[in-house]
């Protein structure tokens, strides 16, 4: 069996070879990157170890199993110019940005969550993804065993994904992390639909991906 990492890098390598699209040295936050593709190398000991005295329990052996190959990576891509005016949006790209052990595990005050009446709304979250600066996918950090993962649009709102873990990981090797892919899944969840993103993902997924079926990653 393939390891995560592997498949990453047959996405990534896939990515490359689409006529489409080219991979950029952008962070989703805007900054450019030495490398196109950064893996990080795997967690030492010490930073699983500050992971779990701040979660005060063993972490879950699906996220514990990727950080031992990799302490995080990022990826970012982007339709070439000349095939822009095949598609109806004006954003065709993706990015990934998974965060090293440590930081999901820690205290996110005043960035996720607030010290003010009702600010704590959104404690339970720690980030995994930050794939944009204004929103992430979390995983929410109840007493489960196998915490689920979340979109959450910092300060707003948060939305099941009904997805683990490692079912996150699945999900964004089949969407190549496209931009707000999740909110097409909170989208067909619940039935709301009061943004463009879905629709921009079903209707452009299909020009770059042919093979992607947006039922592969619904439960």
């Amino acid at each position: 069996m393939k390891s995560y990492i592997e498949k990453f890098k047959k996405m990534v390598d896939e990515l490359k070879q689409n006529p489409k699209i080219k991979i950029t040295k952008q962070n989703p936050n805007g900054y450019q990157t030495k490398t196109p593709f950064i893996i990080n190398p795997p967690a030492t000991n010490e930073e699983i170890q500050l992971a779990e005295k701040y979660l005060k329990r063993k972490i879950p052996k699906d996220i514990l199993d990727f950080y031992k190959e990799a302490n995080g990576l990022q990826l970012s891509w982007e339709l070439k110019e000349r095939y822009q005016d095949k598609f109806d949006s004006d954003t065709i790209e993706g990015h990934i940005l998974i965060l090293p052990i440590q930081e999901v595990f820690k205290d996110w005050k005043d960035i996720i969550y607030f010290d003010f009446e009702g600010g704590e709304t959104f404690k339970l979250l720690h980030p995994i993804d930050f794939f944009v600066a204004e929103a992430c996918a979390a995983l929410y950090l109840d007493d489960s065993d196998n915490p689920g993962v979340y979109y959450h649009y910092l300060g707003e709102g948060m939305y099941t994904l009904n997805m683990t873990f490692k079912e996150y990981l699945n999900a964004l090797l089949k969407t190549r992390g496209f931009w707000y892919w999740q909110t097409a899944v909170v989208a067909e969840l619940t039935g709301e639909e009061d943004i463009e993103e879905p629709e921009d993902f079903r209707n452009s997924m299909p020009l770059l991906f042919p093979d992607f079926k947006l039922s592969e990653i619904l439960k």
